[in-house]
């Protein structure tokens, strides 16, 4: 493995207990091994590229950086995201609902939603028309991926809402915990045009 063998290490799912990814430009603290090259460093700042062709059966690409990975498994931001356009939302409205989604109400603790967050969402539909990229979102996916879900939505005043999904696969095996009330102090002003949600991983 490429970081033990440059001296680090893996804690806490985080390289040598700090860094949430194992590539990345800067992070010059991790790259000053004499004996290893750029490429073989802790952190290396070479990219590990797939190339997948893109059909006509592609709704959308969501790039993200790891402060919404850290949050949502990839799963989550394509449903998170159909959901909205089936709703007509405009994709800046999505990417921003999907930004406060992950976002900690309370930042000064530290831990998952707490991180830089950037998101942009590509639509896709050959069509050129919008509307028909909300008609498609409307229907159920054409394929389904079977990794299940890491978290359950709350909303913010603590009613559970859960995806048909859920309730027919995975509900015998959530345990859900309950918070009375979630307020986001210093996003009023957002929070008054739709209504943010916080993910709460499952214990």
């Amino acid at each position: 493995m490429r970081i033990t063998s440059a001296g680090g290490f893996i804690e806490g799912n985080r390289v040598n207990g700090n860094l949430a990814l194992s590539r990345a430009l800067g992070d010059f603290f991790f790259k000053r091994n004499e004996h290893k090259s750029l490429e073989e460093q802790v952190i290396s700042p070479f990219a590990d590229v797939i190339a997948q062709e893109i059909t006509d059966a592609w709704e959308f690409v969501v790039m993200a950086c790891d402060g919404i990975w850290d949050v949502m498994t990839s799963r989550d931001v394509v449903e998170f995201v159909r959901e909205r356009i089936a709703l007509g939302m405009e994709p800046e409205e999505i990417c921003e609902d999907l930004v406060l989604h992950c976002l900690a109400p309370d930042c000064t603790m530290g831990g998952l939603g707490c991180d830089n967050m950037t998101a942009q969402l590509i639509c896709l539909k050959k069509s050129g028309n919008y509307s028909a990229l909300v008609e498609a979102c409307s229907q159920p996916p054409t394929t389904e991926d079977p990794v299940p879900k890491r978290f359950v939505h709350f909303e913010q005043a603590s009613s559970v809402t859960l995806s048909a999904y859920d309730k027919t696969r995975y509900r015998k095996k959530l345990r859900l915990r309950l918070v009375d009330s979630v307020e986001y102090h210093y996003l009023k002003h957002l929070r008054n045009r739709r209504s943010s949600r916080l993910q709460i991983p499952t214990t």
